[in-house]
């Protein structure tokens, strides 16, 4: 059962980003020049007008078919996309993890070559990029637009829990040797996002979060250890 979720432009903020040095691995310099060369590709070759969604770590391109997403080469505190090589592994992720729920919409990754003002999606040379293509939601199908429509019953809601519900269930559980889920790697983890936010305007705020953050991860580390020899670390999705 795949999962419909709304993409909303959202511009970058200030307060999240970190200064940036342009990727060293990555020829292409210039990223959103990129982006709308490949806009203006898949207009011409669809015939269609592309609308462009922006999140803060990606674009995508809608072209009525397909959804095409880029990774931005941003550096916030839970990720680094500044190197192609780490986009080119996040795109390969995420095709790897959301195919696990939505293997009909997630369907692969491509290479983006040629340059910034011409890309292309076929032909030979070095990749300048990658993108994920994936199917474009129907419309109609946004779980939003159906509330509105008045289309959701009761008994969709029910089979997305039991579909959840067997997800998480089935997950494979972090092995004894892996770093997630203990108290030391979710402080270094939500310092990282502290860290992101000493720029933003309630920054003052933050020396009390932090202590409060560092106190509850010494109160729960028991739980968290209890939790890792439970098996109840998986490889689920961020995003649920």
């Amino acid at each position: 059962m795949a999962m419909a979720v709304r993409m909303a432009p959202l511009r970058p903020q200030p307060d999240c980003a970190m200064p940036m040095p342009p990727p060293p691995t990555a020829r292409n310099s210039a990223p959103d020049a990129l982006v709308e060369g490949l806009r203006r590709l898949l207009q011409a070759s669809t015939g269609r007008a592309v609308q462009r969604l922006e999140t803060h770590i990606s674009w995508v391109l809608l072209d009525g078919e397909h959804a095409w997403k880029i990774k931005k080469p941003v550096r916030l505190g839970f990720l680094d996309f500044t190197s192609l090589q780490t986009r080119h592994q996040a795109c390969d992720d995420e095709l790897r993890l959301n195919r696990r729920l939505a293997a009909g919409i997630y369907l692969d990754v491509l290479p983006i070559r040629g340059s910034a003002a011409m890309p292309v999606l076929d032909g030979a040379g070095e990749p300048i990029e990658y993108v994920l293509r994936m199917k474009q939601f129907a419309p109609g199908a946004l779980l939003s637009e159906k509330l509105a429509a008045g289309t959701l019953v009761p008994t969709a809601i029910d089979r997305l829990a039991a579909r959840l519900a067997a997800f998480h269930r089935d997950a494979p559980a972090a092995g004894n040797a892996a770093p997630y889920g203990n108290a030391p790697q979710v402080l270094a983890q939500t310092a990282l996002v502290l860290d992101g936010l000493e720029s933003s305007p309630g920054a003052g705020r933050l020396p009390d979060l932090r202590a409060w953050c560092e106190a509850e991860g010494r109160r729960l580390a028991p739980c968290f250890a209890a939790r890792r020899r439970q098996g109840w670390v998986r490889e689920g999705h961020g995003d649920l």
